[in-house]
């Protein structure tokens, strides 16, 4: 009995002490549960803060080591070899408003008729030089006006297919010919040229108003020859260190009408062009 009463004692009393203890603990865990059930959100949330956190510092980390391309203040990457918005090597495209142009060239030129049944052709090696000055009114497209020089220096004659001959039938008489010395053409008009990009080859037409002049070795007589003649060409051209100018190569054909004489000629040339 006495045992037994000093038992229960003490068993009540380790109770008691234990329910003491574990009081705190016991009621964090039971606010907690009620803040859980509370706000269901607030876990997940503070995961992906976490994750946020992770992910803005790793950001930062690669903006530290960005290459050069990436300026300050720039939020745009630029291509490698490029300053600014414009190649160091290429200029921009299409062509510009201004439209200017020096031309060379070097051919044959030949002009041919008939004269009382015989066939009369006068021509040879021709040089010829142009300037044109207009606007580009589309993209790629430029119309000019033009003033051109065509010269034949030294000028074959062929009568009947004779090369040079000093004399020739007339009407059933044997006349005298005084061989041509110089042959010169002027011409003023307009054209057209179209550029297809960015391969920057070009199509040319031009159409000139003509005056030509025919001088023969004896200096007795100048021939006036006024007419028309037309001049086509494809070339290429390429861009050089100056911007809008460019450097080309083209390949020529001519065509006219002297008074009653039929004018041709092809040819090469080289240009200059401001554009």
């Amino acid at each position: 009995m006495f045992n037994g009463s000093v038992v229960s004692v003490v068993v009540r009393t380790v109770g008691v002490v234990v329910v003491f203890l574990a009081s705190p603990a016991l009621a964090e865990l039971s606010a907690n549960l009620e803040i859980s059930m509370a706000d269901p959100e607030r876990d997940a949330g503070q995961v992906a803060s976490s994750t946020n956190d992770e992910e803005i510092s790793a950001l930062r980390a690669v903006g530290d080591s960005a290459p050069p391309e990436l300026a300050a203040g720039e939020n745009t990457l630029r291509e490698p070899g490029l300053v600014g918005s414009k190649a160091s090597a290429k200029f921009p495209e299409p062509h510009g408003v201004l439209f200017v142009r020096g031309q060379a060239g070097l051919g044959t030129m030949e002009q041919s008729g008939t004269d009382d049944e015989v066939k009369v052709d006068v021509g040879g090696i021709a040089v010829w030089y142009a300037v044109s000055m207009g606007a580009s009114v589309l993209p790629n497209l430029a119309l000019f006006g033009e003033l051109a020089v065509y010269n034949v220096p030294f000028p074959n004659l062929y009568v009947d297919g004779r090369k040079n001959p000093r004399s020739a039938e007339y009407d059933g008489e044997t006349v005298e010919l005084a061989l041509p010395q110089k042959i010169d053409y002027y011409g003023a008009g307009g054209g057209l040229a179209y550029y297809i990009m960015p391969a920057n080859v070009y199509l040319s037409a031009s159409f000139n108003v003509m005056a030509g002049f025919l001088i023969r070795e004896d200096l007795v007589g100048v021939f006036y020859l006024p007419g028309y003649v037309g001049r086509f060409a494809i070339g290429k051209e390429w861009w050089t260190t100056i911007q809008g100018f460019g450097l080309g190569v083209a390949a020529t054909a001519t065509v006219g009408k002297p008074q009653d004489l039929r004018l041709t000629g092809l040819g090469l040339a080289i240009s200059a062009t401001y554009n």
